[in-house]
């Protein structure tokens, strides 16, 4: 599937060369940056903002919280450097090839020195351990999918072939275990898509791509219970606890009453992209869930922030509308791209990013850490957002591209960070590694290639 591909990455050996000076502020007395260590996290995963009542129910005791470990420091003062207008806009310069390889290059070897002694990168660090566990399957996941073009580009770099391969046996690792969190539908999804990428790509030295192919199979039939009675995916809600659905087909511990659109759309590009891996069952849970996008998407070609349980119209909140819909509606457009029937189309796309664009003002003024009236969802939904829009400039002509490529790269690069991190909220979501592969998958889309 087009966001599973893997990009044609140009990731320049001269571009680490450049940014490896950074990395020798401690023996050099270079001015000091912030620590690499992760912000305290707590909150919800790349969503939008929904009522409190749908916050997830703890699933560890309290006193089972994962403790944030003592490199854990709180965010520094380093925000993003960027000029803001009187209503809320980012002001910069359009990046040239150049600055987003230096960039990204700084991203790359952010990764690598957060990177854990056991190849994973954690999840949020002030979660119950179970929450913890399933952001750190999602984590390792994008954090390996970011380093599939660097390692395959500069393949005699060993920093990034051992950070990469050990990265690839921690997540095998970690998928082996079901991990009992409304969140694990991240984990999984973000998991199956990284193997599948890994699978469409050139095989890689060490790599076990049977063991691949096994654990992205497993993947599938954990994803497949995991619908709701809705047939769609949901994170950080109320959960349906039965072992069968009314058909009597089985179901896993943690499906949803009621799905959410953005973990559903990510949920069908990872099942697609299984698909075209040549695994199996996976079209009984793409047509549900293709369905469930279907009858969530508006006149206006957003989409409802929950699955909607019938077509037509129905109650609405600010958040289903643009532009509290902005940061979903990429992903979910991708995910209905040429399906039969009613699946979005190129004309789709172009509006889609035509909109996330116009009204980029929402999304640059909740930046600013506080929740805003204009557009009703949190910071941490930025980068997501902007992944998928990223994605789906794949599917434009090289006209097209050049309207929107550059003004997204720069919507990205304003949240640089000293240390190499890119990250929308410090103190929510899960964590900067997270952030920075969203930003690394990103960036692959827009140039410095």
């Amino acid at each position: 599937m087009r966001a599973c591909e893997v990009p044609r990455v140009a990731l320049l050996l001269a571009s680490l060369g450049v940014v490896a000076l950074h990395a020798q502020d401690a023996t050099t007395g270079a001015a000091p940056r912030p620590d690499d260590g992760a912000a305290a996290q707590d909150s919800d995963a790349p969503a939008d903002d929904a009522p409190a009542d749908d916050a997830p129910a703890d699933d560890a005791p309290a006193d089972d919280a994962v403790a944030p470990s003592d490199d854990a420091v709180a965010p520094s003062d380093d925000a993003p450097t960027a000029a803001t207008s009187e209503g809320g806009d980012l002001v910069a310069a359009l990046p040239d090839d150049e600055t987003i390889a230096e960039a990204r290059g700084d991203a790359i070897l952010y990764l690598l020195r957060t990177q854990n002694e056991d190849g994973t990168w954690s999840g949020p660090v002030s979660s119950p351990v179970a929450r913890h566990r399933a952001w750190t399957q999602a984590a390792t996941a994008l954090c390996v999918q970011a380093l599939l073009g660097p390692v395959s580009e500069a393949p005699r770099d060993s920093r990034v072939r051992d950070g990469w391969n050990r990265a690839v046996s921690a997540l095998l690792a970690l998928c082996a275990e079901v991990q009992p969190s409304p969140d694990a539908v991240w984990g999984d999804a973000y998991a199956l898509t990284t193997f599948c990428a890994i699978l469409a790509a050139a095989p890689q030295p060490g790599v076990d791509r049977g063991a691949l192919r096994t654990s992205a199979q497993a993947l599938v039939e954990r994803l497949s219970r995991a619908r709701g009675s809705d047939g769609a995916w949901g994170a950080g809600g109320t959960l349906e606890r039965d072992e069968r659905r009314p058909d009597g087909s089985a179901r896993g511990p943690f499906a949803f009453r009621t799905g959410q659109t953005h973990v559903t759309a990510v949920v069908v590009l990872a099942l697609d992209a299984a698909q075209s891996a040549g695994l199996s069952g996976t079209e009984p849970p793409l047509e549900t869930g293709r369905a469930a996008l279907r009858r969530s998407r508006l006149p206006s070609g957003t989409f409802t922030h929950r699955v909607a349980l019938l077509p037509g119209p129905g109650h609405r909140d600010g958040i289903d509308e643009y532009p509290a819909s902005l940061a979903r509606t990429p992903a979910a457009v991708l995910a209905l791209l040429d399906s039969i029937p009613y699946g979005t189309t190129h004309a789709d796309v172009l509006a889609a990013l035509d909109a996330f664009f116009r009204n980029h003002a929402a999304l640059d003024v909740i930046l600013e850490r506080s929740p805003s009236a204009i557009s009703s969802q949190s910071s941490y939904v930025y980068l997501f957002g902007h992944l998928y829009a990223a994605y789906a400039l794949d599917e434009l002509v090289a006209s097209e591209r050049a309207l929107y490529a550059r003004r997204l790269a720069r919507d990205i690069l304003v949240l640089r960070r000293k240390n190499g991190a890119i990250l929308d909220h410090p103190l929510m979501g899960f964590g900067p590694a997270v952030g920075t592969a969203f930003a690394l998958l990103a960036l692959e889309h827009v140039g410095g290639r």
